[in-house]
């Protein structure tokens, strides 16, 4: 083998390499997908189903917001002002009962809310199975015979708090 095939050789080893790296940076450097939205967390909630909650004691003359919620998850704690409002707006009035349940012990899950200044008429823990979601924060409105009319999972955004709050608003005029 001759100088010129060496040299030839030589770079075209040198041009894959240097294609190779560039096919390799521009893969470790591309967006990496996104996750899915937390606002599109699983409800297995459907209207019409009747809601059981161990410890849930639901008030038959009137229909119940229930905040499902788990204190170490981040997408709770940013829908905490919004649960606020909601607490502000209705809590006291006897239209609506206000229920948060946390899929954790009952004294963690009044101290969850209460330290986010969420005002609510009762607060259950279960266990995590104990209520039909795969994800959290989801909001489930009940109405005064126990049976499910709305259900909000995830983060929500000012449009889907608009429509919650319009739906608490219905719910309490009918009862």
């Amino acid at each position: 083998m001759g100088a010129l095939d060496k040299l030839a050789n030589v770079s075209i080893i040198f041009v894959c390499c240097a294609i190779g790296a560039d096919v390799i940076q521009r893969r470790m450097s591309a967006a990496p997908a996104a996750a899915p939205s937390p606002s599109f967390a699983y409800s297995e909630y459907k209207s019409g189903e009747t809601v059981e909650i161990p410890g849930f004691a639901r008030q038959a003359d009137r229909p119940s917001l229930l905040f499902i919620v788990k204190s170490t998850c981040p997408y709770c704690t940013r829908s905490m002002p919004f649960y606020e409002q909601v607490a502000r707006q209705f809590q006291g009035t006897g239209s609506i009962q206000l229920v948060g349940v946390c899929t954790e012990p009952d004294d963690a899950c009044a101290k969850y809310f209460d330290e986010h200044g969420v005002k609510l008429d009762a607060t259950v823990g279960v266990a995590a199975n104990a209520v039909k979601i795969r994800g959290t924060p989801t909001l489930v409105l009940v109405n005064d015979n126990g049976t499910v009319k709305e259900v909000w999972p995830g983060e929500l955004d000012a449009a889907r708090q608009a429509l919650v709050l319009a739906a608490i608003d219905k719910a309490r005029k009918r009862s």
